[in-house]
């Protein structure tokens, strides 16, 4: 072995122990019932208004608007977002906009990804299409792109409802 091979090994080796030490931080969703939020401190979430999600406030006497039950996704690391007040819904994006639909779980799959800006937060990536992440557009819509020129519209935070 030459100075550069063991210099590869150790790097890979290294590189392995942070990736494992990194995914053994990220909290496991599955079986929760959540919020997603736009702001770490904020009220403002993923609010369902007849039957369309969209950006809009947290109501105390309306928490289920905002709460979804995460499962395993369709893709191993994937998770699907069930509604809690209709639990034969997901969100799950259709021509690129997200919506709430009972078909399709292959696009109602999402995959938590580091955030596309900062460091605190994350960002949920369409397990169909790797290159498109969920992020708020104009009047509150929600969609998925891979074309985001604002990336902090696509930092979310998953906060788990208490009771």
């Amino acid at each position: 072995m030459n100075a550069r091979t063991i210099t590869f090994h150790t790097l890979t080796f290294l590189m392995l122990c942070i990736g494992a030490v990194a995914r053994a931080e990220e909290p496991n969703y599955i079986g929760k019932v959540v919020t997603i939020k736009t702001a770490k401190e904020s009220t403002s979430c993923i609010r369902i208004e007849n039957f369309v999600p969209e950006i809009g406030a947290f109501k105390h006497d309306a928490p289920g608007d905002c709460s979804f039950k995460v499962e395993a996704g369709t893709q191993p690391g994937t998770l699907l977002f069930r509604w809690v007040k209709d639990p034969t819904l997901y969100l799950q994006h259709r021509g690129f906009r997200l919506l709430l639909l009972n078909t399709d779980p292959a696009d109602a799959s999402f995959r938590v990804v580091h955030p596309l800006k900062g460091n605190e937060g994350l960002s949920l990536q369409a397990a169909s299409w790797p290159t498109h992440h969920l992020c708020v557009v104009e009047k509150n819509q929600i969609f998925i792109s891979p074309n985001i020129k604002d990336l902090r519209k696509a930092v979310f935070f998953i906060q788990e409802v208490t009771k």
